[in-house]
């Protein structure tokens, strides 16, 4: 379960398949399932290809160069990769980015500016709702 004071978390809804959920909740199910993990994996994706343009600094005896602002943030430890997962709740599904800062990434601090990666996540997985949940009925 997200923790609201540190986890962020885009929530994946059923919405107008009332129908095809109805005849089919394995295949809805399922497809709701992929969903989520499509929404993981394009944060990923985001983080790991985000441009090395923002600001180079020093940190515990390597270098790292920040995303600018705007940009998905870049991977630096890995932890905010590895805190990606997805678990469902009812009949939806959260996409959710667990530890102490990718809120702090996603809309920014009075000292740095939003490096936004769930955000952009959720606009390309609501592109895939409808085409999914339209092979229900062909596939399954």
């Amino acid at each position: 379960m997200p923790n609201s004071q540190s986890d962020i978390f885009v929530r994946v809804v059923r919405n107008d398949l009332p129908l095809k959920e109805r005849l089919l909740p394995k295949a809805f199910a399922k497809r709701m399932d992929m969903l989520a993990e499509e929404g993981v994996n394009r944060a990923k994706i985001l983080i790991q290809n985000s441009p090395a343009d923002g600001i180079t600094y020093d940190r515990g005896g390597y270098s790292h160069t920040a995303s600018s602002p705007g940009q998905p943030p870049r991977s630096d430890t890995g932890r905010l990769i590895n805190g990606l997962h997805w678990q469902p709740r009812g009949q939806d599904r959260l996409v959710i980015a667990s530890g102490s800062y990718p809120a702090y990434l996603e809309f920014g601090t009075t000292k740095m500016e939003p490096r936004p990666f769930m955000g952009p996540m959720a606009r390309q997985l609501q592109q895939l709702i409808r085409p999914t949940f339209d092979k229900i009925l062909e596939d399954d």
